[in-house]
């Protein structure tokens, strides 16, 4: 069965440039920090949960950020 050339991307999942990236998962982690507090270090398993939520991979965040302290630097930041 062929695809039509026009429709072979329907329904495949687009992600976010870096630049949209960066600003959703800065978005989450705020929300994330306003719904459960700030604490010393982010967790992977917050870091997942924030990344979820802005609808950014964690090859995308990793692009973005070195480490998770990279990041909670940046959020820090954005408070």
């Amino acid at each position: 069965m062929a695809v039509p050339a026009d429709n072979w991307l329907k329904g495949a999942r687009s992600y976010p440039s870096l630049e949209e990236a960066r600003s959703k998962a800065l978005q989450s982690g705020i929300r994330y920090v306003e719904n459960v507090g700030l604490a010393l270090g982010m967790t992977a398993g917050v870091i997942e949960r924030i990344c979820d939520g802005a609808g950014v991979t964690s090859a995308q965040f990793m692009k973005l950020w070195a480490s998770n302290d990279d990041f909670f630097t940046d959020l820090f930041v954005e408070l």
